[in-house]
């Protein structure tokens, strides 16, 4: 009898496991797993088999087309920004001026010659032997050899930094935006955002954290184009081209712009969404909170789980496996007693 139990409760096992394949084949097989539960602020596709995202506690993982991987962090502080100039070589930055560098088989941690220690927020690559680095207080350039502080001890937060070329780019802190232009950062606007996203030197983009504002930049001025009713803020956005972009932010929040408006679009989670990137218009990536990971497939925003969660779904299905089968075979007893 207890195996003929056993036998059909694991039968309802593998239908529940087939379920969630059937699921996941929408999504592109994906496995429904996320390996962490640490905040993730930070996430880089290289490719549609080949991404990375970091965050807390120098948390890092990889993408490698089929399942997210933990790997092997040289660092214990939080990493805000990660950014791959190809498959071989990448920078993530983060908590008290930490620099790690990926070298195609290791990630590694870059001493830097810097006295005043603070915390860096963001990092853009130009090429292998041009980049940026911006954070509290400070604006750090690669030169291709080593990374140096630039124009001193600043006054001000940097939060996030965007470069269209070697000699165009822009650069915000919570109060001010700061224009590149090959030779100097010089100040454009006394006003702030979080985030910034070039399409071209006369099209870009911006959100704010504190209320959600997007501000568009037509190639003479930056203007507020989107004021949202509810007060969630945005965190990141990313722009496949002027008709076709994505932001996201507190509370699983997610936007899309269709080339005329931005449109709140259906999220698949409540926690916050810290950082996005589409590999195309049917292959992008988000994470965030406590982990969050969720895929966008060209119809919809699907989440992976994290990993721990798999293991009790299955034993919990098995459980009602065996209780619907004992109910089904008392009722059979029953009637034959009858």
């Amino acid at each position: 009898m207890w195996r003929s139990i056993i036998l059909n409760a694991s039968l309802l096992v593998v239908i529940v496991s087939l379920c969630v394949s059937t699921v996941n084949a929408e999504s592109r097989a994906l496995e429904l797993t996320s390996p962490t539960t640490r905040d993730l602020y930070s996430v880089f596709m290289v490719g549609a088999d080949d991404g990375w995202a970091v965050g807390y506690a120098g948390t890092i993982i990889h993408w490698n087309g089929i399942e997210w991987k933990t790997a092997k962090s040289p660092t214990a502080r939080h990493l805000e920004s990660v950014f791959m100039i190809n498959p071989n070589n990448g920078w993530a930055v983060g908590e008290d001026g930490t620099i790690i560098h990926w070298n195609g088989i290791e990630w590694t941690i870059v001493e830097i010659n810097d006295v005043y220690i603070s915390d860096l927020h963001d990092v853009y690559m130009v090429s292998s032997s041009d980049g940026w680095a911006v954070g509290s207080q400070k604006i750090l350039h690669w030169n291709g050899f080593e990374w140096q502080q630039w124009g001193g001890m600043w006054l001000e937060s940097f939060r996030s930094v965007y470069m269209i070329s070697s000699d165009d780019g822009w650069l915000t802190s919570g109060s001010s935006l700061l224009y590149w232009d090959g030779a100097l950062w010089k100040y454009y606007e006394y006003w702030g955002v979080n985030s910034l996203f070039m399409v071209d030197s006369d099209d870009g983009w911006a959100v704010k954290e504190s209320n959600g504002d997007i501000y568009h930049w037509n190639g003479v001025e930056w203007t507020l184009a989107s004021r949202p009713t509810s007060p969630y803020g945005l965190y990141d956005l990313f722009m496949l081209g002027a008709n076709n972009g994505w932001t996201v932010g507190y509370g699983g929040r997610i936007a899309h712009w269709d080339g005329t408006e931005w449109k709140t679009v259906k999220s698949p989670t409540n926690a916050s969404l810290y950082s996005v990137f589409m590999v195309d218009a049917n292959n992008g990536w988000a994470v965030g909170e406590d982990g969050t990971i969720i895929h966008w497939n060209g119809t919809e925003w699907i989440p992976e789980f994290p990993s721990f969660l798999i293991l009790p779904l299955f034993m919990l299905a098995t459980v009602l496996a065996v209780i619907v089968y004992k109910r089904k075979h008392q009722t059979r007893n029953k009637k034959r007693e009858v």
